[in-house]
């Protein structure tokens, strides 16, 4: 570009035999200056094609990350459905007169079903990255943007609410859950991880015995199972709002 302009007043000055440099000197500068702002244009005009092509893979990116979010809150609503079931369950038989279990595998995995509940999130890679490397800012549409702090937020803030309460009754459940083991063998209660163990008939017994300490306990972690079932279903609805939000923001990368 530079030996372009050079050419350019060279042929100017052996035009010009009149000594007027100055006219030509000026002329050059304003084709330099021209021939700067062409480049910036063009580097400008580059770095625009780059960043939309981070974008547009930024948003690929989230788009699977969302799809998984759906899928994963679809499951997790069905974990908490089935622990709801299993210790509504057991709860209603302690409810009647008498102890009579039916199945007893299936009695003794209910009880213990009530402390195993466990932290849900996961760390949403893409949307951190695009947080901590500062590279959010390639995303143009600031409406997205917003919606997309909305939806992040509303799910730490839900694991957070069940990290703090619903944890702490899971976990004083799977305490409560171990004691009656402590009759078994050792070579039994050494093995409870194994849900095809029935226990011998003295744990039957304490667990019926300690029954209305266990009650007030298991009926709320039912509670919190039933909850997390209507926030899972919010989250899930959410990720598909946001998922339809991207995919439409995606067409119109150019």
């Amino acid at each position: 570009m530079i030996k372009f302009f050079r050419k350019i007043r060279y042929n100017l000055m052996e035009q010009n035999k009149t000594g007027k440099y100055l006219k030509y000197a000026i002329g050059e500068i304003v084709l330099v200056v021209i021939g700067i702002l062409i480049a910036l244009s063009i580097n400008n005009w580059n770095q625009k094609l780059k960043n939309r092509g981070i974008e547009q893979a930024y948003i690929n990116r989230l788009i699977k990350e969302v799809e998984k979010d759906t899928s994963y809150f679809k499951d997790i609503k069905r974990q908490f459905d089935f622990k709801e079931s299993k210790i509504i369950r057991v709860i209603s038989t302690w409810q009647i007169d008498n102890l009579r279990v039916v199945d007893s595998l299936q009695y003794i995995n209910d009880f213990r079903s009530a402390g195993d509940i466990n932290s849900w999130y996961i760390e949403p890679v893409t949307w951190t990255q695009l947080i901590q490397t500062g590279e959010l800012k390639l995303i143009r549409d600031k409406e997205l943007i917003d919606k997309l702090f909305d939806y992040y937020n509303s799910i730490k803030k839900v694991a957070d609410n069940f990290n703090q309460y619903p944890m702490s009754m899971n976990i004083k459940a799977r305490e409560q859950w171990t004691e009656p083991f402590v009759q078994e063998a050792y070579e039994n209660f050494n093995n409870i991880g194994d849900l095809k163990i029935i226990p011998n008939a003295n744990v039957f017994e304490k667990i019926w015995r300690n029954r209305n300490k266990y009650f007030n306990d298991y009926a709320a972690i039912a509670i919190i199972c039933k909850h997390n079932k209507t926030h899972m279903n919010n989250l899930e609805v959410s990720s598909k709002n946001i998922l339809k939000i991207l995919e439409i923001y995606k067409r119109t990368i150019k």
